[in-house]
């Protein structure tokens, strides 16, 4: 039968922190950016991962969305792009949230 393939750890640690870098990010915790890749080499999903970078507490803008995104779209860097979009979403909500609180 079929088997889901894994990932060598190091492979999915390289790879994540190429994520990162793609949508502008930089790990604040490693540690915990390698939890997140320890558990992704055992069940790799490109989805989840973009999904989870991009509303990770351990990732922090290194520079801003646009830049990143614009940088994205030169390269054609599909995973860049997605993740840019999911920061913007995710500052929007912050930005939403913290309107409703005024």
């Amino acid at each position: 039968g079929c088997q889901e393939a894994a990932i060598c750890e190091v492979t999915m640690i390289d790879f994540l922190r190429a994520v990162v870098a793609a949508g502008g990010l930089t790990a604040l915790d490693e540690s915990r950016m390698l939890s997140v890749a320890r558990l992704r080499a055992a069940h790799p999903s490109l989805q989840q991962i973009i999904e989870e970078v991009a509303n990770a507490s351990w990732a922090q803008a290194k520079q801003p969305v646009d830049i990143s995104y614009e940088l994205a779209v030169s390269k054609q860097d599909a995973v860049g792009i997605q993740l840019c979009m999911w920061r913007v979403l995710r500052e929007s909500k912050a930005i939403g949230e913290a309107d409703g609180r005024a």
